[in-house]
């Protein structure tokens, strides 16, 4: 119990030390995040202004602080690793006193688009800590509403020890699990702002969680109670917690289906994880589903070219991005670091197809193999799924919007 007390302590001290380092608007699109949450709470709606969200405020700040962005959405930071505001030589930030002065009037003057337009979850939940602080400027709001950040963070922390109890049991391996997920250094500079990410990496590991208590106890009600209401609130957190619906169906029919025909089981299993790609390739016309028409910029541009672009870009882009990139992805971690990463991944790769050689075929198939061939499909199809999402995206908007190391961060417990 003291371990796990001075381990759960650890990632508290860890995540309150990254959020106060980390200045204004510097954690993944900060501001436009925080815009969405004083939006809200200053207008008393949930309905958003497509144009008009952005308080004049925050826009100001960013003036000030060099995070304006421009129509390419880039500022002064942005691939810029060398520009840096100048110092203060007092314990007052350069741009405090100002920033922390603007009068109340101007967080529900709207004067440009900068909110994120995600769904309201998170921001609800941070509401209440925005209003203990609606006295305060602009700074200090901002650190208030981190609170929630932290929280969140410390809250993955306990789940992820759990789901390495269930898998392994004993102690060292679920905090050697809770040391690698909670410390990772993308998942700690996310923690350190105001992000809805954070509260998606723990429901999908939470749900995750779920699933693997089906696996080792069998399907109960309340474990589908349990995984309902995790992937609804996923789901009104980001859309990216669709990208784990699919293989939580597959899991559940083959559950049902496994006494009665193990073959059918497996093909109606692989076929339900195929739906999606399928749904994005034939265009079915579904909620948060890019759809491709006439006038889409890009709707000759076929899957194939898609790849031959975006696979590079994963390998020598995204995968540094997913384990830090920070000052608006202008500095990752030291190149030694990456090629040290990327061989021990490399020789873990190894070894996983050994270990499933040598495991897939034993009968009967202990729960841990089951576990851990669920975990491998959650990894993969959440890839395969952000990628022909990411295609159709790009034929709509005629321009690459671009996946971050973080997108595939929610399956991280899993990874």
């Amino acid at each position: 119990m003291k371990i796990l007390l001075f381990l759960f302590f650890t990632v508290l001290i860890n995540s309150v030390i990254w959020t106060i380092t980390v200045p204004m608007w510097h954690t993944p699109d900060e501001q436009s995040h925080f815009a969405q949450l004083e939006y809200y709470v200053e207008q008393k709606t949930l309905i958003i202004d497509d144009q008009y969200n952005l308080s004049a405020e925050i826009a100001q700040s960013e003036q000030l602080l060099g995070t304006r962005r421009d129509n390419r959405g880039n500022n002064k930071f942005t691939y810029h690793p060398e520009y840096k505001l100048p110092a203060s030589r007092s314990f007052e930030g350069i741009y405090e006193r100002t920033i922390n002065s603007y009068p109340i009037s101007q967080r529900s003057q709207m004067v440009d688009r900068e909110a994120a337009m995600y769904s309201p979850v998170y921001y609800l939940l941070a509401a209440p800590l925005y209003l203990q602080g609606y006295n305060l400027g602009l700074i200090d709001r901002l650190f208030v509403s981190r609170i929630l950040s932290i929280l969140v963070h410390v809250i993955l922390a306990v789940v992820v020890y759990i789901f390495g109890r269930k898998l392994w049991g004993g102690t060292v391996l679920p905090v050697s699990l809770v040391v690698l997920v909670s410390l990772q250094p993308m998942i700690s500079f996310v923690a350190a702002g105001f992000h809805p990410d954070n509260l998606l990496f723990l429901l999908y590991t939470l749900a995750i969680l779920i699933s693997l208590l089906i696996i080792r106890n069998g399907v109960r009600w309340s474990y589908l109670l349990l995984l309902a209401i995790t992937v609804y609130l996923g789901w009104q957190t980001k859309i990216f917690m669709g990208f784990l619906f699919p293989t939580i169906v597959a899991l559940l029919l083959h559950q049902f289906l496994y006494s009665r025909s193990k073959l059918l089981a497996l093909i109606v299993g692989m076929g339900t994880l195929l739906v999606p790609i399928l749904v994005l390739i034939i265009q079915l016309p579904l909620p948060f589903v890019p759809l491709v028409s006439n006038t889409s910029p890009l709707r000759n541009y076929s899957l194939f070219e898609y790849l031959k672009f975006r696979v590079p870009k994963m390998a020598f882009e995204v995968w540094p991005w997913y384990w830090g990139v920070f000052k608006w992805l202008g500095v990752v971690l030291p190149l030694p670091v990456l090629r040290v990463i990327t061989r021990v991944t490399l020789l873990i790769i190894v070894g996983m197809t050994i270990w499933a050689g040598k495991n897939i075929f034993k009968r009967p198939v202990p729960f841990t193999t089951r576990a851990t061939l669920f975990l491998i499909l959650v990894s993969v199809t959440y890839v395969a799924y952000l990628l022909v999402w990411d295609w159709r995206n790009m034929q709509v908007a005629g321009f690459s919007v671009g996946i971050q190391g973080r997108y595939l961060l929610p399956a991280v417990a899993a990874h």
